[in-house]
């Protein structure tokens, strides 16, 4: 036998700042997870250029 109604349940106390995750939070947060992504290989591809370009410019002993 229950005495009442159930009670609600709590949702967990969230720091200062902190937002709750939601469908919209979660799709911002793939997209600059894939916008990272991107600055990261384009970075690659910058270095090994200029490593590139390095090794064909050295002087030859």
């Amino acid at each position: 036998m229950t005495d009442g109604p159930a009670a609600p349940a709590r949702r967990p106390r969230l720091d200062p700042g902190e937002e709750p995750l939601n469908s919209m939070n979660e799709k911002s947060m793939a997209r600059h997870l894939w916008w990272r992504v991107g600055y990261f290989l384009i970075a690659i591809h910058v270095i090994a250029f200029v490593m590139m370009y390095a090794a064909e410019h050295a002087p030859k002993k």
